[in-house]
């Protein structure tokens, strides 16, 4: 009874993650990751472009 129990829980998990791709800790520490170099690369960029933006204008102003 439980090995059969198991071997459905194993079949359902391949047919929904066909790849195999590790355990939801894993999978949710993978997350973290990719969100945490978004958001820093996304910060990244926005600082350089306020500051060019910044610089455009002030002498954009001045001439």
């Amino acid at each position: 009874m439980g090995d059969d129990y198991k071997e459905r829980g194993r079949k359902w998990d391949l047919q929904q993650n066909p790849l195999g791709f590790g355990d939801t800790k894993d999978d949710e520490a993978a997350t973290q990751r990719v969100r945490l170099w978004f958001l820093s690369s996304l910060s990244i960029f926005f600082s350089f472009f306020n500051h060019s933006l910044f610089l455009g204008f002030s002498t954009m102003t001045s001439l």
